[in-house]
């Protein structure tokens, strides 16, 4: 009986520690620089990620810089076998605000300082704050072929989801003559057409051979810099 006892832990224990992400996000280690710049060309801020892989999606943390290096804002986000729709906390050091998500099994919570917000999850794919990178990554063929995928993303701060819409596009107006034949642009936009009309699009920029992320352009995600309409983010691979 003790042999069968041991025997049903052992296969609860290797059940439980079972990979439950893809086996390119358990390998996709990096460390990553960003410099964001204001539509005239001045630099806001510097970022500073670094992805920590495992068996369950892996652990991400950014530290945000002023150019000269004083300290912003420190996030970490948390995969937990959601690739997509991951935990984060984000700690603004200049005004002590703290914000982000947290999973507790299937219901998720947003908070902004002490406010708690119960949020229902739509049915479909989701994306949460970096977990817009996996989504590309996983729908890669079908976005180079010009097809459109469509995810849930959530606005934390409006505690609020909308459905958005990818696309592979031109690069925006500001990098037309930047961007070299080796990096492809996708279009991030609202879903339904009156919101789309209404709003501005995002745009991210990837290395087509590598698919490491090089651009971004679109609001800011530091609440220091709620009131600039739009940054660009340039991004390079340190390793």
């Amino acid at each position: 009986m003790n042999k069968i006892i041991i025997s049903l832990l052992l296969l609860l224990m290797t059940a439980s520690s079972h990979a439950c992400v893809e086996d390119w996000l358990q390998q996709q280690q990096f460390f990553v620089e960003g410099v964001a710049s204001d539509p005239e060309g001045n630099t806001l801020y510097v970022e500073r990620l670094k992805h920590v892989p495992n068996s369950t999606g892996g652990m991400l943390t950014v530290a945000y810089t002023d150019p000269g290096g004083a300290p912003l804002a420190n996030k970490q986000v948390d995969y937990n076998c959601r690739t997509t729709a991951p935990s984060f906390t984000l700690i603004d050091q200049v005004s002590g605000v703290k914000e982000g998500v947290n999973w507790t099994q299937d219901l998720l919570e947003s908070y902004q300082d002490d406010e708690v917000t119960k949020l229902e999850v739509p049915n479909g794919p989701t994306i949460i704050d970096a977990g817009f990178d996996n989504a590309i990554k996983s729908s890669w063929d079908t976005l180079m072929k010009g097809d459109k995928v469509a995810y849930h993303y959530l606005f934390a701060r409006d505690n609020k989801f909308l459905k958005l819409r990818f696309l592979k596009s031109d690069p925006p107006e500001t990098l037309e003559n930047e961007i070299s034949s080796d990096v492809v642009f996708f279009r991030i936009a609202a879903n339904n057409l009156i919101f789309r009309m209404l709003s501005s699009p995002i745009y991210v920029g990837y290395d087509r051979n590598t698919q490491d992320l090089k651009y971004y352009f679109g609001p800011s995600n530091l609440p220091a810099m709620k009131d600039q309409k739009n940054v660009l983010i340039r991004y390079n691979t340190i390793s």
